[in-house]
């Protein structure tokens, strides 16, 4: 997947990293702080930028969000509502390159979209 492939889902995902971080009432600054990252980077992250997937699970845990919460609906934007091959493939390819513990936590957000759990049983 290509960057500009890729920039709706970063959106999508700083959008409601924003919105979730705007209903707890926490700055930007006090997120960064509780992550360890500059300020900047986590208003880059909510205008759209990269993430990357551990500082996604940080910033879950620091805004006391479930991960699911921060890309939810994305893969189900075409009008047909079945997942989007290729977010499946990159999914898989980053589900290889992850530790166990965060293989453990991406298949419980797997599982709590519950409808797109077989599309990914060819990632085991």
């Amino acid at each position: 997947m290509n960057d500009n492939k890729r920039e709706p889902l970063f959106k999508h995902i700083g959008n409601n990293i924003k919105t979730m971080r705007k209903y707890r009432g926490i700055t930007p600054k006090e997120l960064s702080d509780m992550v360890g990252v500059e300020v900047g980077s986590i208003r880059n992250i909510e205008s759209g930028k990269s993430i990357s997937l551990s500082l996604l699970i940080s910033i879950s845990h620091a805004l006391k969000f479930p991960i699911d919460t921060f890309i939810h609906d994305y893969a189900y934007h075409d009008d047909s509502n079945h997942v989007n091959r290729e977010i499946i493939n990159q999914f898989c390819i980053a589900y290889q390159s992850c530790s166990d513990h965060d293989r453990k936590l991406l298949l419980e957000l797997v599982k709590s979209f519950g409808t797109c759990s077989k599309e990914l049983n060819s990632c085991k």
